[in-house]
Order: C-alpha cells, then structure tokens, then sequence
C-alpha cells in the first residue's frame, strides 16, 4: 500500500462515526486480536450490530488524545 492510499484510509477512518474491528486494527497498526483485547477488558467503546462490533470513533479518538 502506498502513501497516498494510508493517507486517504486514516482520513476515512476518522470521518466515519463507527468501524469495523478490522478498520480499526488497521488504524492502530495492530491485529484484529489486539483490538478484541482492548473490547474485552472495556477499554474501547463498541455496540453490536447483529453478529457485527462496531467500534464508536470518537471515544476511541479522543483516548488517543487525536481529537479535543
């Protein structure tokens, strides 16, 4: 993947008001295991959408001090 192609998935990301467990494992340049650790021990905010987790972005933006 190229630069451009980053910078247009990161942009992306922050705009949307929920994401995938994948897209936010991208985001933390981690593993989708990682990002059910973090759901697990209540440190990201998630709701589910049938058999879905979707991640809530600004909560987890805002715990990354990447939005006031």
């Amino acid at each position: 993947m190229n630069l451009e192609d980053e910078r247009t998935f990161l942009e992306s990301y922050r705009m949307h008001s929920v994401n995938t467990v994948a897209d936010t494992a991208r985001y933390l340049n981690s593993s989708a295991d990682v990002v059910y650790d973090l759901i697990a021990r209540g440190e990201i905010d998630v709701f589910r959408a049938g058999r879905k987790l979707l991640i809530k972005t600004r909560p987890l933006l805002l715990a990354l001090g990447e939005v006031n």
